[in-house]
């Protein structure tokens, strides 16, 4: 029985039947690489296995969602190169270049010739048709290329095979592909017609603004890009398979259609983050390619790696993801991207233990299950391999598996296959200073200490986003874990115009942070950097809140409505507004609050009269789906809620109103369930069962949406409130204390603002900054000994201003003040939380 496995196996990679031709089809390399899995497998053939992979996931796309790129692009395809090989920034240079590639794409003649010929090839019964696009000279379509053809007719052999290519189109292209042409095998190299592939789609305008100068082609090769476009033109108007010439074909597509492959998985979810266009499968016409080509034409960078690649399908994925029409099925990665960098060097290593032994049977069987397809890519040793680069004159030298195991879809990756180049150092035209600290950066993952100092931040990014590994050095940049106690402040981010910041929201993600000052909203990505400012047609911005990655609800207390920006291109997107035909008052109701959740948006609205209530307004059409705890407006117990929070865990709402007088505070906290429209569990300060704190109402009040608990502060007294909402009654409250009493004593007297985040409590009083944090072990069941307090500033910091606002986002925290301009920006030492006391 393993005699028959071993002859059906080892007849898939059979390659005697080209061995009648005079040039070798086989490599020594290729053959060692395709022997080791196939012994492998034979070896392993007789080994029972759980038959539990889950082999696809089918997605049912349904809402329009913005969404951030992914990392970086490792294209297949090599640099045009004959004696040196040379990544160029010269822009005059590379016009010229590039109106020579396009010509060549979309020359005289070569429109007739193009649809002529794929029309009478196509017009064959083929079983899979398959395309590639190949933009380097043809003497460079060397082995690795030849057997990447060679699978695909040990798996098809009738299927058809097209080369989108002006190099190959050509005698030496023809005497290449000849040994399979000899055998009968339907293989065929075309220039391409680009103008024709594009016509009556976004492209098409893209492409007329590249050749007439009105759109900068950007720094990576424009031929890399065309390679992206190309493909999805290609499949958009014939369908099939496109595969990178790297690709090797494990077994039949002809079961697949309208698919595309994941690189990568979230650790818990197990769902798709990352997608790679190295292999796609679709039917012609298929809205998916449509909508790709869309976006490439609309957000095309040409100085960013990979995102008119594997960046591009990806956004366009999430973007459609629940939209009727656009049915296809993620692949998992090992229907093609089965084997990493990581992996590749155990595969290739004779196992030392037991546990390498049935690790390395696993990875085999599971890609005799369940890969399509491997990309070559990763096949070249990386046990020492010593890699050059020659940036800006300087050479460097680092090995590949620094690189791949690092970053192993950057640029730096792909320029380190040593197949790509041979033995000649690539040259780079870009700043060697700075790449000694990218390279540092590979090898140790942290920045050097001077690199601060020597470089801004914008110049590192830059070459970050350049080389690909913009990850890496975003991890690198970023704070550790924000610790309150521990915390300092490091900078103020303060708008060019109208300093003082009216609202602002950060990401609890990367720490991004929005501002809106007047009518104004500058953004600053992770980094802190400022990305833009959208002016909108507000005269001042009172509410702001993040509902999609780029995209904010905003709302002014001097103009009706909830207004939508998309804030990556300064759009303005639609309005919500709080109307009732049937009742008069109901008019010009301007926004107090907003809050997001995965039921829609709520927001707050009060109208001239007083009368308000909160609506739950549909994210996709931006229509009111439910009026919310509709009230008069008339008493403290019934104004206008200013502060609203969403608890994904119940699927309730939170919402609290205060107001301030000569007398003291008064307001209420009221929790509504969105599904009945009506209000859970309430409670009304001053009020009843409270007569030891009579007069002492809350000044504020948040939730901690992780331990489900309701934080307020008292605002004569200063004492810190905090309620289980699992456990809410009457007088739900338990008032917390510490023997700390705090550096010093402020004259101000309670609280003003209190801001949950990671089970740390931070509450402003006055001008001074407080956190109480968890205690992971209670000693007892006292709810004191749970939390501990710490002040978070110095006195001096206190002295800047009477705090206004605080959030937290990713391990930041961000402060406001009254009246003074710019936000804030607190992080936590390095060394916090390396020796802790029990």
């Amino acid at each position: 029985m393993d005699h028959e496995i071993a002859k059906k196996v080892t007849a898939m990679f059979d390659n005697r039947r080209f061995n009648r031709s005079r040039s070798s089809l086989f490599t020594a390399f290729a053959t060692s690489v395709i022997a080791l899995i196939v012994f492998m497998i034979v070896i392993f053939s007789n080994l029972s296995v759980r038959d539990d992979f889950s082999e696809v996931m089918t997605i049912e796309i349904k809402t329009v969602v913005p969404y951030l790129p992914l990392k970086s692009e490792k294209e297949s395809n090599n640099n045009p190169i004959k004696q040196q090989i040379t990544l160029n920034n010269n822009t005059s240079t590379n016009n010229t270049n590039n109106l020579q590639i396009l010509e060549v794409f979309g020359g005289k003649g070569v429109s007739e010739n193009f649809q002529q010929r794929a029309k009478e090839f196509l017009r064959d019964d083929c079983e899979v048709n398959f395309m590639m696009t190949w933009i380097s000279p043809a003497e460079m379509f060397g082995k690795r290329e030849i057997l990447s053809i060679e699978s695909v007719f040990k798996s098809h052999p009738r299927g058809c095979l097209m080369i989108l290519s002006s190099t190959m189109d050509s005698p030496q292209g023809f005497e290449i592909l000849k040994p399979f042409l000899d055998r009968g095998y339907k293989v065929i190299s075309i220039t391409p017609d680009l103008p024709f592939l594009l016509k009556n789609t976004a492209g098409e305008s893209w492409l007329e603004e590249i050749q007439t100068g009105k759109r900068e082609p950007g720094k990576i090769s424009l031929s890399q890009n065309l390679s992206n476009l190309m493909r999805l033109a290609y499949l958009f108007k014939y369908g099939g398979v496109y595969l990178d010439t790297d690709m090797i074909v494990l077994k039949s597509f002809k079961g697949l259609r309208n698919v595309i492959g994941a690189q990568t998985l979230e650790p818990v979810s197990r769902k798709w983050t990352r997608l790679n266009n190295a292999v796609l499968v679709f039917d012609k016409n298929h809205p998916l390619l449509l909508k790709c080509i869309e976006e490439f034409a609309l957000t095309f960078n040409g100085n960013v790696w990979g995102h008119n690649g594997p960046y591009l399908v990806s956004r366009v994925a999430r973007a459609v993801e629940g939209t009727d029409g656009y049915n296809f099925t993620v692949m998992t990665p090992p229907a093609f991207y089965p084997v990493n960098w990581v992996e590749i060097e155990k595969l290739f290593k004779v196992p030392r233990t037991e546990k390498d032994l049935k690790r390395v049977k696993v990875k085999v069987l599971e890609m005799q299950k369940r890969s399509y397809g491997l990309n070559r890519s990763v096949m070249v040793s990386v046990d020492g391999d010593s890699v050059k680069l020659n940036v800006g004159g300087e050479v460097f030298e680092t090995t590949a598996s620094t690189i791949q195991s690092t970053c192993p879809d950057s640029l730096l990756a792909a320029l380190s296959n040593p197949t790509s180049h041979g033995s000649i150092p690539v040259f780079i035209d870009r700043d060697p200073e700075i790449f000694s600290v990218i390279l540092n950066l590979l090898r140790t993952k942290t920045l050097p200490a001077n690199s601060s100092g020597s470089f801004s931040k914008q110049e590192l990014l830059d070459e970050a986003l350049y080389y690909g590994v913009e990850s890496l050095l975003r991890s690198a940049m970023l704070p550790p874990p924000l610790l309150g106690f521990d915390a300092s402040l490091i900078s103020t981010i303060t708008p060019a115009t109208d300093g003082v910041p009216s609202a602002f929201t950060a990401t609890a993600g990367d720490a991004s942070l929005w501002i809106a000052h007047g009518g104004q909203i500058s953004v600053y990505d992770w980094s802190l950097s400022h990305t833009g400012t959208v002016r909108t047609h507000l005269n001042d911005i009172t509410s702001i809140c993040r509902v999609w990655a780029e995209s904010a609800a905003i709302g002014s207390g001097s103009a009706s409505g909830l207004h939508f920006y998309d804030l990556s291109g300064g759009r303005y997107v639609g309005s919500t507004h709080w109307t009732d035909p049937e009742d008069p008052r109901i008019h010009k109701a301007r926004v107090a609050a907003v809050t997001d959740s995965s039921n829609g948006v709520f927001a707050s609205f009060e109208c001239m009269h007083r009368e308000n209530s909160v609506l739950q307004i549909d994210k996709s059409t931006l229509q009111v789906a439910a009026v919310i705890g509709q009230q008069p407006g008339s008493s403290a117990k019934t104004t206008v809620p200013e502060k609203l929070r969403w608890l994904p865990t119940n699927g309730v709402l939170v919402g609290s109103a205060v107001q301030r007088g000569v007398f003291g505070c008064s307001g209420y906290i009221r929790i509504w369930d969105p599904r009945s429209r009506g209000i859970v569990w309430e409670t009304s300060e001053p009020g009843s069962g409270r007569s030891s704190r009579f007069g002492d109402s809350l000044a504020d009040m948040d939730v901690d949406v992780e331990d489900l608990t309701i934080f307020k502060v008292c605002s004569k007294s200063g004492d810190l409130g905090m309620a289980d909402i699992r456990k809410l009654g009457e007088d739900p409250w338990v008032y917390m204390s510490d023997e700390n009493p705090g550096a010093w004593k402020s004259e101000d007297g309670g609280y003003s603002v209190v801001h949950c985040y990671r089970k740390q409590v931070l509450a402003a009083r006055g001008g001074g900054l407080e956190v109480w944090s968890s205690v992971k072990e209670k000693t007892s069941d006292d709810p004191n000994s749970s939390y501990r307090r710490n002040f978070v500033d110095k006195e001096e910091d206190s002295e800047r201003g009477m705090i206004s606002k605080i959030e937290a986002g990713g391990d930041r925290l961000y402060v406001s003040r009254e009246f003074m301009e710019g936000v804030e920006v607190w992080e936590s030492s390095n060394f916090s939380g390396i020796v802790s006391f029990e």
